[in-house]
């Protein structure tokens, strides 16, 4: 097929093709990533450390900001953290936009391959079959299909299987056209647009003009129906983070408050005059200078590297709360078998041979009429292969089965559909004389055919949902029976089709010429009067197709089986034992996904279920009663949703519960809004691109690996972060706690490399409560440190000098090394090696130290 990009006349340049999904590019990421990294408040806190580190007066440093050389380190490693994360997402952007399709060249008078990222509006584009279109498009000529239209799958879209037929404008000017006399039609052409670029993919509202155009402009790039029903990805938090800067704020207040209670007895114990070997002089504001000064000493009460060790092991899918999924794609496989059926009143499906044997009978005319029904009643296209183009699995499985069975279509022109019986090859031919289609309102299909064996026969073939068609059906002996077969099929989680037909002008099993004569002029009458409706009322169209499905003979019922990924059942069962809730959202109509439900296992036959129509939450009153009984169910499946929808009623849960944790799994581009607004996005790298995997955290081949995937994997990171935030706060407040009780700082810089290097080796639970309980152990293990200090001979305050004892140095990293190996979890050798090898490492790495302080003792202990 042949398709055209329709201009946008108030676009004065022409838009990039191109789609980036990546963060930050080589100009955006050193602005954008600091940006992004100081807003994290332990971030910002040393940031303000290292310009309080600058000024003398305050400064243990004398004004060498020496809080810069580990936060740049931490900077620099959280950077490259997120380069290579951006670096995969603009690898898989060029391949996007890099895909080739045929475009036509005006110059050289052919189609030639081009990238898709060099696509501009009014372009002339070459579409094969089962091609990915690149752009917004208008089909202006199809060519190999006899219906003159082509079918369009919008599951990246809207997540909805169903083909679209779509209708050329210009068949007529582009027939027996040949390549090189294109150009001069499209130099005639103009498309021009009444609406500025929309996310709605059902309105598209232009028009074509035969005329010489000044400009080509359209639809491309960010101005696509998918680009306008992306989502901006926000900056996500995780539960630690949100955690973490909470409790950052409590140990500021509680550094605030050392300092306050360490500059209160400095200010009180200290000399008019400071030491003149510190090379100071006294400040004029005793109190705010040693508030300040321990302030900048005790900075470290903070962890410097928690945030890096917090991005190497971090991640939320161990705390999720409700998981929201696509359904097509991504619990299902998207095919169709037919199973069961049952016709007029018999079941049939024990065996595949049942149905075939039954209709060999002689008493088989119902049953023909069943399988002719399926081989008339739909608007599935043959392609150039002869296969199969369904605008649904459902109706590709019901066409399949009618040919499995003895009656194939083969063929369909403009006005008929031809019928081939497999029992002796020959074949029938019907005509079309209309098509009622199927809509989510009207929930059914019907068409009126005519045989042209026996043109007296107008037969009008309905198809559709049982609680839409069971109200127009006659009052038959095999009504109830069908109704005890229909629930079966439902209990075994088939999807179910109710098939109907009616004659309402001349009976089946009576034919007379009389008859024929009446019901033709009766047939014309309608289709009249059908006809002026199409142009002047849509509700006269409704209730004139109301009429003509009215009365009508039960034919039978189908059981259709939508195939499910592998253990999908299993995975949904093990999540919602877990207490996780789920949400299924899908772009289908409400009985497909209940009956997907059910299949999976998400539904069962002692669950208490509520259905609700559209109209039920017009109310605010009645919408946020639905949301808080929604929050309280363990299931929730929300049909006919826009991607825009998906990710509004993620949000919404976000919103409306503050301790929820939302995960996101999808694999269309109909889901990325969806993925990039939840907490934790998961995309499935499946048959609708890249889209989803690109913009989610996670990326699985299958549906089956989410419950690893949370909880397992989500619960051992969990665990893992949680251990080392709690170690990593207890080794920098014991620090800070110790020279709170001696009432000095330090001056040492080579400490800062401990918290930098040592501390920040991963280990294998944090619990906000847990850690204030800590505070208690943390007091006494500073006094214990404080104590050894008092005791070693130099009680003097004024010693100074003294604070530089290593073996002070050597303490802290041992006892965070005994207190590391008191946890069950960290009792294993390779751990064990792990913390002793990086500790005494600290220790005996200091050698210009050691020997300077044994020179500097040698004298006294002589």
């Amino acid at each position: 097929s042949k398709a055209a990009n329709p201009p946008k006349s108030h676009v004065k340049l022409p838009r990039s093709n191109a789609i980036c999904t990546s963060h930050y590019t080589w100009w955006s990421f050193v602005p954008v990533f600091l940006y992004r990294t100081f807003r994290k408040p332990a971030n910002f806190y040393f940031l303000t450390i290292g310009f309080l580190q600058m000024i003398p007066p305050i400064s243990p440093t004398n004004g060498v900001p020496l809080q810069f050389l580990p936060l740049s380190i931490v900077v620099l490693i959280d950077g490259i953290f997120a380069a290579i994360e951006d670096y995969h997402r603009h690898r898989a952007d060029n391949d996007m936009n890099g895909t080739r399709c045929l475009r036509y060249n005006v110059t050289s008078g052919a189609f030639e391959t081009a990238a898709w990222k060099d696509i501009v509006v009014g372009d002339l584009l070459q579409l094969q079959d089962n091609d990915v279109v690149p752009a917004d498009l208008v089909v202006v000529a199809t060519d190999g299909q006899v219906a003159a239209g082509c079918y369009i799958e919008t599951k990246s879209l809207d997540g909805e299987t169903n083909l679209k037929l779509r209708e050329p404008l210009l068949q007529a000017q582009f027939d027996n056209v040949a390549e090189p006399d294109i150009a001069a039609i499209l130099n005639g052409l103009e498309f021009a647009h009444d609406q500025p670029p929309t996310p709605n993919i059902h309105v598209h509202r232009g028009a074509v003009h035969c005329r010489m155009p000044s400009t080509n402009s359209g639809r491309v790039g960010v101005d696509t129906k998918l680009m306008q029903g992306l989502k901006i990805q926000a900056m996500k938090q995780s539960t630690i983070d949100s955690v973490t800067d909470a409790q950052v704020i409590l140990l500021v207040a509680m550094l605030v408050v050392l300092c306050v209670v360490g500059a209160s007895l400095h200010t009180t114990w200290s000399t008019p005059a400071l030491p003149s070997y510190l090379g100071r002089s006294a400040p004029n504001s005793p109190f705010i200078a040693s508030f300040f000064y321990f302030l900048i000493t005790m900075a470290s009460i903070l962890p410097i590297t928690l945030n890096v060790s917090i991005t190497a092991v971090k991640n939320l899918q161990g705390h999720i709360t409700h998981i929201f999924s696509d359904k097509t794609g991504t619990i299902t496989c998207n095919k169709m078998d037919f199973r069961k059926c049952t016709i007029r009143g018999v079941s049939y499906g024990n065996g595949t041979t049942a149905i075939g044997r039954a209709a060999a009978r002689a008493q088989s005319k119902t049953i023909r009429w069943f399988f002719t029904h399926l081989a008339l009643s739909h608007s599935v296209l043959l392609d150039a292969r002869r296969e199969f183009a369904a605008s649904s699995p459902d109706e590709l499985a019901l066409v399949s089965a009618a040919k499995y069975f003895g009656f194939a279509f083969v063929e369909r022109h403009p006005g008929s559909i031809i019928v081939q019986l497999a029992q002796d090859g020959s074949s029938e031919t019907y005509y079309l004389l209309a098509v009622f289609e199927f809509t989510s309102a009207r929930k059914r299909m019907s068409v009126v055919v005519q045989s042209c064996n026996a043109s007296q026969d107008v037969v009008v073939l309905s198809k559709g949902a049982d609680s839409v068609l069971w109200p127009r059906l006659r009052s038959d002996a095999w009504v109830e029976a069908t109704k005890s077969h229909l629930h079966g099929f439902a209990t075994e989680g088939l999807r179910t089709l109710v098939i109907g037909l009616f004659c309402p002008f001349v009976c089946l099993t009576q034919v007379s010429l009389a008859s024929k004569t009446i019901a033709l002029d009766e047939w014309e009458r309608f289709y009249i009067e059908y006809q002026l409706a199409q142009v002047h009322s849509a509700e006269r169209v409704e209730q004139l197709q109301d009429d003509m499905e009215d009365n009508l003979t039960l034919l039978g019922v189908t059981g259709i089986e939508d195939r499910l990924q592998d253990r999908v059942p299993e995975t949904l069962e093990l999540l919602s034992k877990a207490g996780i809730g789920l949400w299924v959202l899908t772009g289908d109509m409400q009985e497909t996904a209940v009956n997907v439900g059910y299949a999976c296992s998400l539904l069962t036959n002692d669950m208490d279920s509520t259905r609700t129509d559209p109209d039920y939450t017009s109310s605010s009153t009645d919408a946020l009663h639905f949301l808080r009984v929604a929050l309280l169910c363990r299931v929730v499946i929300a049909c006919r949703c826009s991607p825009s929808q998906k990710a509004r009623l993620v949000e919404l849960v976000q919103v409306h519960c503050a301790d929820a944790r939302t995960l996101a799994i999808g694999d269309g581009a109909n889901d990325v809004p969806m993925i990039s607004t939840a907490h934790v996005g998961v995309g499935i790298a499946g048959e609708e691109g890249r889209q989803a995997v690109n913009s989610s955290d996670f990326a699985v081949g299958q549906f089956h690996f989410l419950a690893r995937l949370v909880l397992v994997h989500g619960r051992w990171n969990y665990t893992r972060v949680a251990h080392l935030i709690g170690f990593t706060y207890y080794k920098n407040i014991v620090y800070c706690i110790f020279w709170t009780w001696i009432c000095l700082g330090v001056v040492d810089s080579v400490l800062l490399l401990y918290f930098v290097t040592l501390s920040s080796v991963l280990v294998d639970p944090f619990n906000a409560t847990t850690s204030l309980l800590t505070l208690g152990d943390l007091g006494w293990t500073a006094l214990c440190l404080f104590m050894n200090r008092a005791t070693t001979g130099q009680p003097s305050l004024e010693s100074l000098q003294s604070i530089e004892f290593p073996p002070v140095k050597w303490i802290l990293p041992h006892l965070h090394s005994l207190h590391d190996n008191m946890e069950p979890d960290t009792s294993v050798p390779t751990e064990r090696m792990r913390q002793e090898g990086s500790h005494h490492g600290f220790a005996f790495g200091q050698p210009a130290n050691i020997l300077r302080w044994l020179l500097r003792k040698v004298p006294t202990y002589l």
